[in-house]
């Protein structure tokens, strides 16, 4: 597994253990209301009247955080929790989690599975690895044709 990843983007302030599906361009997230506001919202398979919106108007900012995927590795796990891998895990990479099991996360691939509460087998599971550690800020703006977009504002922390 190279470091290579794909980078998609969710507003800093729905960072929390159970997330809307980050979007490859923030401006996905951008929604006309009918009032002619403008607002941040999930897609709409995570529409709830209660989470997952944020009203915005021109020149606001907003930092979202970088969800970068690194893809999958293959994890062996002996009966004493010692383990391998089918290669080097990515270094940019900073959680980890065992396919379909989203409470295994961990920090590390050590930390994963020292902490394992679950009944988790022996054997091969898949892992995903990724990052939430960068961040950008975007600033929301109208043009005169009234169209709205999300400019990233510097360099990607």
């Amino acid at each position: 597994m190279s470091d290579a990843f794909t980078r998609s983007w969710l507003p800093a302030e729905w960072l929390d253990e159970i997330v809307p599906e980050p979007q490859a361009d923030p401006n996905r997230f951008i929604r006309r209301m009918e009032d002619g506001s403008y607002e941040l919202r999930a897609p709409d398979d995570w529409d709830d009247p209660e989470c997952w919106r944020i009203p915005i108007t021109h020149g606001e900012t907003v930092t979202f955080y970088a969800y970068d995927d690194y893809g999958t590795l293959e994890l062996r796990i002996a009966d004493d929790r010692s383990f391998s891998t089918d290669r080097p895990p990515p270094s940019g990479a900073r959680q980890f989690w065992i396919e379909g099991e989203h409470e295994t996360v961990g920090d590390g691939l050590d930390e994963m599975v020292a902490n394992l509460d679950l009944p988790i087998d022996a054997g091969d599971h898949t892992v995903h690895a990724s990052s939430w550690e960068h961040q950008a800020v975007f600033r929301f703006e109208i043009s005169d044709d009234g169209t709205a977009q999300l400019v990233q504002q510097g360099a990607v922390q």
